[in-house]
């Protein structure tokens, strides 16, 4: 694999690995249009949500530093529409 997709990957692995634990550290206060504190089904949510996510990026890392291109792109495909999703299923719970 070369350099720039190998380090791209990378950092697409930590972001979803940072998303994911940003989720999960705050399943137990607001933020932003959040309120998962009076609404216990979004801090459930965001729990199994940023679990996902921190695996899923794991997986992704994993597969990069292991250059197998196939299993990388494709987890990289699954995290980009996980993420889409997490976009739009916070716009529910959004307190406006």
């Amino acid at each position: 694999m070369k350099i720039a997709p190998f380090i791209l990957l990378l950092a697409f692995a930590a972001m979803v690995i940072f998303i994911g634990y940003f989720m999960w550290s705050h399943r137990n206060r607001d933020f932003w249009l959040l309120a998962p504190t009076s609404t216990p089904s979004l801090a459930k949510i965001l729990q199994y949500y940023g679990i996902f996510l921190i695996l899923m990026g794991l997986a992704t890392l994993i597969a990069t530093l292991l250059q197998a291109v196939l299993p990388a792109v494709l987890l990289m495909i699954i995290d980009s529409f996980a993420i889409a999703a997490l976009s739009l299923l916070m716009l529910v719970y959004s307190k406006f």
